[in-house]
Parts: C-alpha cells; structure tokens; sequence
C-alpha cells in the first residue's frame, strides 16, 4: 500500500467496456496533454464506483486529491469535495480521414444518390409491358426496393449525424445501413438475373418494353455511380467493423 501512496492517486479508465488500471494520475494528465487520451472516456478513482467523464473530475487537474490512504482506498470518494477549480479541456482528438468520409457519405452523397436514382425511375417508363407475367413482379419489387432503399438511407443518415457527435451507437447504425443496402443489392441482382433468364426461357413472348427515348449516357453514369458507391460502402463497412471500434466515442 506505500508503494501505491507513493506513485499519487489512482485511477480506473473504461475502455472497450471494461475497467483498465489503475493509472496513476500524472500519467492520465500526461496522455490528455498529447491528445492521447480523449476528456469523454470515463474515469473512476480507485476505491469509488462514481464513473464520469475524465471533463468532470476537476481533481484530476487541479490535484485536489493528495495521496490516498487505506480508508480512502476502501471507501466512495465524495465527487462533491473535488469541484474547486474550473475543469481544464483537452483538446479533443479529430476523427479518422476514413471516418469524416463515412459521415460525408451518410448525411449528403447516398441522399443525394437515392434521389436521383428514385427520380430516374420515375422518369423512365416500366421495363416489362403490361401483358407480360413479370410486370406485376416488377412493380412489387420495385415498392419493396423504395421501402428497404430509404431504410437504408435513414440509417446511414443517422448515424453519420451520430459518429459527428461521437455517439457510440453511430457504429451500430452506420454499420446496419450500410449491411441493408449491400444486402439488398445482392438481392436485387439475384432477381434481374432470374428474370432475365425467365425471359429468355420464351423467345417468341415479348416481354420487355421497347424504348425509343432511352439514354445510353444516363444508364452508364447511373452504372458508374452505382459502382463507385458500392465499392465505397463495402470498404467503408470493413473499415467499421475492423478500426471503428476502436475509436474513442461516448455512450
């Protein structure tokens, strides 16, 4: 215990969840001074369960602890006494350029690529003509593709809104929006690929609607668009799912 009082006050930091330590408090001081530890990750002197932000322990700063003793090791301290100085802020860590991307992603670019690929099928007449059996399959899957397609869209756009506000619960969003919407362009290319082949299977059926007004330059900057988004989403998921979950984000 005199090798403990002599190393200053001591601290429990929460990372990944779970309790790591204890730190001694100049230590704590030096990592938040070279903006290696972020003022948001809870913090908890040893032998209390009071667990607040690092921000909120005025003591950590001012050193209005002292030395523990055993009573004071064994005993909640009392967070009330450490509030006499103001609190000093650390500067707070940027996001990853990986991260700052996904938000971009989130809250402007799939908007802003779901509206134009919704007005350009609106625009564009249907694929099948109205006698073929596959019409009707045509508009079902298209009011589903509209239902999962904004689903997806209002997940990436929280949770980009929530990873700029550093909200843990923005890996959990961005990463479901971006698992519906790979998901469900797997789906939708698993369904062209059936129907063509279930028009191809009746040669002197017609099926698909001749379309004198299509454009060619539109369909390819839609494909390339497509593709570019789809590359960035699967890059984008890995990244959260691998590196995400180690960035330093509030509950």
């Amino acid at each position: 215990m005199a090798a403990l009082a002599s190393a200053g006050p001591q601290w429990w930091l929460l990372q990944d969840g779970s309790p790591a330590g204890p730190y001694p408090e100049s230590e704590i001081v030096r990592l938040l001074e070279e903006g290696q530890l972020s003022t948001d990750i809870l913090a908890c002197p040893v032998g209390s369960t009071d667990w607040q932000p690092i921000r909120n322990w005025n003591a950590l700063f001012s050193g209005q602890l002292g030395s523990p003793d055993s009573d004071r090791m064994q005993a909640p301290c009392e967070s009330a006494s450490f509030l006499r100085r103001p609190v000093v802020h650390s500067p707070v860590q940027p996001l990853p350029d990986m991260a700052r991307w996904i938000c971009a992603y989130g809250l402007f670019v799939h908007p802003t690529l779901w509206l134009f690929s919704k007005l350009s099928c609106l625009a564009g007449p249907p694929i099948f003509v109205d006698d073929s059996p596959l019409f009707d399959w045509e508009v079902i899957v298209g009011l589903v593709d509209l239902m999962i397609s904004a689903t997806a869209a209002v997940l990436l756009f929280l949770g980009a809104m929530q990873l700029t506000n550093r909200k843990r619960i923005s890996l959990a969003l961005l990463s479901s929006g971006l698992g519906v919407s790979l998901g469900w362009l797997i789906v939708s290319l698993l369904w062209a690929a059936l129907v063509f082949a279930a028009a191809a299977s009746e040669p002197g059926v017609q099926h698909f609607r001749a379309s004198e007004e299509s454009s060619p330059g539109l369909a390819i900057l839609q494909c390339a668009l497509g593709f570019a988004a789809t590359v960035f989403e699967i890059v984008g998921l890995v990244w959260l799912l691998t590196t995400g979950r180690r960035l330093q984000l509030t509950s």
